[in-house]
């Protein structure tokens, strides 16, 4: 019987998927690939790595599905093209790491720390962002669709091109957040939120952004205009 390594169903390229349980020699290759930060490419699928300290260590294209990371430092980590769906990521440090075209769907980053994170093209279908802290992140291009960023800190983060349709966005920080006339934001979303910043290198799209800007200012100056006269009404009566 094999020993237990903390391994518990990871494995390397090269070792057959249909092996149930994997020899201590495999689990042993794994934990010597972590501990030298080198593990590009490895199956860790279902993996315990809680607490570990995994700090600029190069996982990209590494199967982390549904493996369990709480609070595990990956602070400049390389996870570029790594499947993190369903992954248990709560409270996990990942500022600055690269994550650009990763799976991150259902993956659950309640209260990590994402500041700075390049996370260009990842997938972040319905994840669980709730109070996230994605500040100066790159969230160009990424599928945010049914994500939960509630209390989410957003601030400084480019959502230009990103798609955030059905995404709770309640409560969540966008002081300086960039987006673009290709943002697709929930439904009955208000683009004129203090501190949003429509931002475009096309000039097309930077005059419709602002014209947008301008149609949602005055509206809601026409709106406070209206108020304010009704209330003055209401006195003189």
């Amino acid at each position: 019987m094999a020993r237990n390594t903390g391994f518990s169903g990871a494995k390397c390229n090269g070792v057959s998927p249909s092996v149930p349980v994997f020899r201590s020699a495999d689990a042993g290759k794994i934990a010597r690939q972590l501990e030298s930060r080198h593990c590009a490419g490895c199956d860790l699928n279902g993996a315990n790595l809680s607490e570990r300290d995994l700090s600029g260590a190069n996982l990209g294209f590494t199967n982390l599905s549904s493996a369990t990371l709480r609070g595990t430092n990956l602070r400049g980590a390389n996870l570029n093209s790594a499947d993190l769906s369903s992954a248990n990521l709560y409270d996990a440090n990942l500022a600055d790491a690269h994550l650009g075209n990763a799976d991150l769907s259902g993956a659950d980053l309640s209260f990590a720390r994402l500041k700075g994170a390049h996370l260009t093209n990842a997938d972040l279908k319905g994840a669980n962002l709730k109070g996230t802290n994605l500040s100066g992140a790159n969230l160009r291009f990424t599928d945010l669709r049914f994500a939960d960023l509630r209390g989410a800190d957003l601030s400084g983060a480019d959502l230009r091109f990103a798609d955030l349709r059905f995404a709770d966005l309640r409560f969540a920080h966008l002081h300086h957040t960039i987006y673009n006339e290709n943002t697709i934001f929930p439904d009955r979303f208000d683009r004129a939120t203090p501190g949003l910043q429509c931002e475009s290198r096309d000039a097309e799209d930077r005059r419709s952004c602002n014209l947008e800007k301008r149609v949602d200012d005055s509206v809601l100056s026409q709106f406070l205009n209206f108020r304010l006269f009704s209330c003055k009404q209401k006195k003189v009566s």
